[in-house]
């Protein structure tokens, strides 16, 4: 009788550790699957369209990332001195004009292998149409330091020097 009840407690324990070991994999099925879910209607961890972490984000999310960038963007102009002046993309209306490039990049991702991609990145460059408002590049061209009048320099047409020994041209 003494043997049954050690058997049975044995018994007892392997169908504990037994559930337990189940739930926990359950548990971590129901999270992998739920994950999964959520990345057919989010892009994946490590996804970057034209250089935007757009990571975890839907389709309307990452065009309004991607349009931030677009705003942030610095034009730079380097002058003949060295000296430099700079115009923001948000200053003349530079904007990405998508059609549904993003739509298909998130439908070509593996929503299933979002575990992978924990380990990776994923660099897209879908294509788009850039577009700008040309008459306020126009006037922040104008506002430009290197485009006063003063700051002008006039040509001077090309000519041959005097050759001087020791100097050359």
């Amino acid at each position: 009788m003494e043997q049954n009840t050690v058997e049975k407690k044995g018994l007892d324990t392997k169908k504990k550790v037994g559930i337990v070991i189940g739930a926990v994999l359950a548990a971590l099925l129901i999270i992998y699957m739920g994950f999964a879910v959520y990345f057919m209607n989010h892009f994946s961890f490590g996804t970057f369209i034209n250089g935007v972490d757009v990571s975890g984000a839907a389709v309307e999310g990452a065009k309004e990332e991607i349009q931030m960038a677009m705003d942030n963007y610095e034009l730079t102009i380097v002058e003949r001195d060295g000296s430099t002046d700079t115009i923001q993309g948000s200053e003349f209306g530079l904007t990405i004009v998508w059609e549904n490039q993003l739509e298909e990049q998130l439908e070509k991702q593996n929503a299933f292998a979002w575990g992978i991609q924990l380990f990776a990145s994923e660099q897209l460059q879908p294509e788009a149409v850039i577009s700008y408002d040309d008459e306020k590049l126009q006037a922040a061209i104008k506002e430009l330091s290197c485009m006063a009048e003063e700051k002008q320099i006039a040509p001077v047409d090309a000519a041959i020097s005097e050759y001087e020994e020791g100097k050359g041209f």
